[in-house]
């Protein structure tokens, strides 16, 4: 409520609380009057008892005014997140075959608990060795000493800020929708503020890049990486094979192996933990004594010596793993299939969803939609040690995925890598702008990026990068955005050429991106280049052509050169909606984005129309929470308020903000620009405290994730300054 409105209140409760007290004098004098006999009659009666009812109404009216006079002011729409009591973890299960370890663990607690402040330690030491395990071991054995353990996946650093914003949501301070940039400064705020937090950041491979992911507080760290020199960052903690003893304790569980033939295959498999797991696994899924086991690892590491076994991994662990696969591929070759296929796809939980459909070859796709037959698939994977899963998801280790990848001949590795391609193409959801769909792109990020899309031979893989890119920018995500956007355009155009169609996909895509961050005049230049392209390769009437007009119209009109780009915006309409119709999506955008030309233009009554015509039809066709149907309520709200109704407008963009709160996110770009909005109609219909407040924490976010000198951040911080020296409408 706006202060002026208060007063208002205060004085309707002063004016009824008069009037109560005069009715009540009055009935009082009445029955006075009758009781000494100088009045009497159904007339009196009847005026007395009107008095009493006016007395009562009156202190009615008196009591609810004040009430409403003393209520809190009630900001529109608060963009605030309140951080809940938090207990947040996202651990990997605990290893029931977790054996030994006892002075590593001691020295890992006693190295952390002997300060009270910020505590990093890193685990390094050779590949296999359990660093991983040793890490998920300590964790689960002090889950009451922490109020947040959270795992973070560091060989892929691009996607760290996507964990610290799932982190950030977990513990409250962000919603699923928050920007990763603000998700992440939120998250680590979190962390500076309190203790009794563990973060372990697994398979880190450079100390240069992990240091700037690291937080602040007072709060636990473990690292587990191959390299060792972490002295600068972290307190090291060397890890090394088995001893013997710990060895025979991995290999005697579920055997019954005589004593002699464990020690001689331990020795064989150098106490490496990851081959003596994967070799306990595989005799407790075939029966197979250690003696009989170690007769095949002679002949298999014999083999492999033989044919050059990698040089950069243990010969043991190669020779067990090359044994568990073969294992797989004799029992279950759909199983081995979807080992290989995993081993393709990035370090990151593989979701099981993405094995389905046409795109899965055979025999994987003869389980792939059986539930059952899949889970069985699955657990001899886990049960050879080849293999984690989790929910709906198979994770290999690293050095696992290493060597079945090298040891794959060069055609069945090529296919192998075309078919994990061709299913992420399969999977990749219809929409960016969609938030429901949001939560697949993140599942698909890791393992689209591990298969290098820059590099990539496939042109409807090197799409769906472009589209990947897209979402992190629909998403807020945009200095990851416009990183990809940059490389793919420069890379692409190296190896394809300028005009390539994929080149100039990736050319549209970085002009958005430069959009998007404020960049106007170099995403027009762009813009224009790639436009022209289009025209002579494609023709006006080619989608990638309108798609591109469309960014470049939108750019004119930002840019001040508002009649062209209304007349490129009408041609370009007039184009979809002749071949396509009014209810195709790109009709409806293009629409939109004709309408705020016009407004741009000074024409708001035709832009209000057409505006509100777009709305509708993606209420209709999209939903009431779709990015395209926020953005085209927010525009209506605009259109209200230059034409003078504030209380439309504010109607209109009250809603429009808190659904977009709930489906964007407290920091996404669009809602912010439509809080902006909000605050300029709270200025239009004079509620000052309420539109400094909600300009004031819009400011502070757009600082945050655009930075100081963004267009859009200049824009909310010269309107508070208006309002600051007396301009009560912002201007």
């Amino acid at each position: 409520m706006g202060s002026g409105r208060r007063r208002v209140w205060v004085r309707v409760s002063w004016i009824a609380g008069a009037l109560a007290l005069v009715a009540v004098l009055v009935a009082a004098a009445i029955r006075q009057d009758w009781l000494d006999g100088q009045q009497s009659g159904a007339l009196w009666t009847w005026l007395e008892r009107i008095s009493w009812l006016a007395a009562l109404a009156g202190l009615v009216i008196a009591i609810l005014a004040t009430r409403k006079s003393a209520a809190p002011a009630a900001a529109p729409v608060s963009l605030v997140v309140e951080a809940k009591t938090p207990e947040a973890r996202n651990l990997p299960p605990r290893n029931p075959a977790f054996v030994g370890r006892a002075e590593v663990l001691k020295e890992i607690k006693d190295g952390l608990t002997a300060h009270n402040s910020l505590v990093i330690q890193a685990l390094h030491g050779w590949g296999g060795v359990g660093k991983t395990q040793l890490s998920i071991e300590y964790a689960h054995r002090h889950l009451r000493e922490y109020d947040v353990i959270w795992w973070f996946a560091a060989e892929q650093p691009q996607l760290l800020g996507e964990q610290y914003a799932q982190l950030a949501v977990a513990v409250g301070v962000a919603t699923p929708e928050t920007d990763t940039a603000i998700a992440l400064n939120l998250a680590r705020r979190f962390l500076r503020e309190r203790s009794r937090w563990l973060l372990v950041f697994d398979n880190a491979e450079d100390p240069a890049i992990l240091r700037g992911w690291l937080p602040d507080g007072d709060g636990h760290v473990l690292i587990t990486s191959r390299r060792k020199d972490w002295q600068e960052l972290a307190s090291p903690i060397s890890v090394d094979v088995f001893s013997r003893a710990e060895s025979v304790a991995m290999l005697r569980r579920g055997t019954t192996a005589a004593e002699l033939d464990v020690e001689k295959l331990a020795r064989e498999l150098g106490d490496l933990p990851l081959a003596l797991a994967q070799a306990a696994g595989f005799m407790a899924e075939t029966g197979m004594s250690a003696g009989d086991y170690l007769a095949g690892l002679d002949q298999r590491a014999n083999l492999l010596l033989d044919e050059g076994s990698p040089s950069s991994y243990p010969a043991p662990l190669t020779a067990t793993v090359t044994a568990a696969a073969e294992r797989a591929e004799a029992a279950d070759p759909a199983a081995a299939q979807l080992l290989r296929l995993a081993a393709i796809c990035g370090p990151e939980p593989v979701p099981l969803w993405l094995f389905a459909g046409d795109a899965v070859p055979a025999p994987l796709s003869a389980v792939a939609d059986q539930p059952v037959a899949m889970r069985r698939s699955v657990g001899l994977l886990v049960r050879l040690g080849l293999a984690r899963a989790d929910g709906d998801s198979l994770q290999l280790h690293r050095l696992t995925r290493a060597i079945l990848q090298s040891s794959d001949a060069e055609p069945v590795a090529a296919e192998n890598h075309r078919t994990v391609e061709r299913l992420l193409i399969a999977a990749q959801p219809a929409d960016t702008m969609d938030p429901a769909q949001w939560p697949i792109w993140s599942a698909l990020a890791p393992h689209i990026l591990a298969l290098d899309p820059a590099k990539s031979e496939s042109p409807e893989f090197r799409y769906l990068a472009t589209q990947w890119a897209m979402y992190l920018l629909h998403r807020g995500n945009l200095s990851e955005g416009l990183a990809l956007a940059e490389q793919f355009h420069e890379s692409w155009g190296r190896a394809h050429g300028p005009e390539e169609h994929t080149t100039l996909q990736a050319a549209f895509l970085l002009g958005y991106a430069y959009y998007t961050v404020g960049r106007w005049e170099e995403a027009r230049n762009i813009d224009e280049s790639t436009y022209r392209a289009q025209l002579r390769l494609f023709g006006p009437d080619d989608p990638r052509t309108q798609n591109t007009a469309n960014d470049l119209a939108g750019n004119l009109a930002r840019l001040g050169e508002v009649e062209e780009g209304v007349v490129l915006f009408r041609d370009l309409l007039s184009r979809r909606q002749r071949v396509h119709g009014e209810d195709d999506a790109r009709t409806v955008l293009y629409a939109g984005n004709l309408a705020s030309a016009l407004r741009a233009a000074g024409d708001i009554t035709s832009a209000l129309a057409l505006h509100e015509a777009v709305w509708e039809r993606r209420k209709r066709i999209n939903g009431e929470n779709h990015l395209g149907t926020l953005i085209q309520a927010k525009n209506v709200g605009i259109d209200l308020r230059v034409l003078g109704d504030p209380d439309g407008s504010q109607k209109v963009l009250a809603d429009t903000l808190r659904r977009s709160l709930t489906s964007l996110g407290t920091d996404h770009p669009d809602t912010l620009r439509c809080a902006y909005q909000m605050g300029l109609t709270l200025l239009a219909r004079g509620d000052l405290h309420d539109a400094r407040a909600i300009l004031a924490d819009t400011h502070e976010r757009r600082r945050m994730l655009l930075g100081d000198e963004h267009p859009e951040t200049r824009e909310v911080a010269a309107t508070l300054k208006a309002v600051a020296e007396g301009h009560p409408t912002g201007r």
